[in-house]
């Protein structure tokens, strides 16, 4: 099994996986997604990276943790929307922030996972900016994926790229 979060798509790697016993009624393949017990024993989740029916050289197959069950297509949709929702809500705060409308109340502390939107001006240090510059390039990548308004895109690149000139002036 290799760990995955609920939204990645990136592919099981089977030359960093760990082993887990497959005890559901359905046979195992390969991409199959899978909550397992993780280190601390709290449901993770994983994708299937490979199939092998030999217990790993040092274990027992007592030793081994079983997958706990298959993840549902509910579950991975419901981890996609709030991971949108979040990243909106982070850009909601980027466009107060810049001064552009928001419409509704926006949020005043980021979601989990997200940077705190730094000022859309002023003076800071080298180094400092370089930091805001790296939020706002954020900013403008997300925006971009998003598919957010051409204004609000432009915006956030026009802001890092000013932070990041004054970091290089310093």
């Amino acid at each position: 099994m290799s760990f995955r979060e609920l939204t990645s798509d990136k592919p099981a790697d089977a030359s960093h996986a760990h082993a887990y016993t497959w005890d559901l009624p359905t046979p195992p393949e390969v991409g199959t997604r899978v909550w397992v017990p993780g280190s601390d024993d709290r449901p993770a989740a994983a994708t299937v990276a490979a199939v092998d029916a030999s217990v790993p050289r040092g274990y027992t197959l007592a030793e081994l943790k079983a997958i706990t069950r298959l993840i549902t297509a509910q579950e991975i949709a419901d981890a996609k929307a709030k991971v949108a929702a979040d990243r909106d809500a982070w850009l909601d705060m980027a466009r107060r922030a810049a001064g552009l409308a928001v419409a509704g109340r926006a949020r005043t502390k980021p979601p989990s996972g997200f940077d705190p939107i730094p000022p859309a001006d002023g003076t800071a240090s080298a180094r400092k900016a370089g930091e805001f510059g790296r939020v706002w390039w954020r900013a403008f990548k997300q925006a971009e994926e998003a598919g957010r308004d051409p204004e609000e895109i432009s915006a956030y690149r026009a802001i890092a790229h000013r932070w990041y000139a004054i970091r290089d002036k310093g």
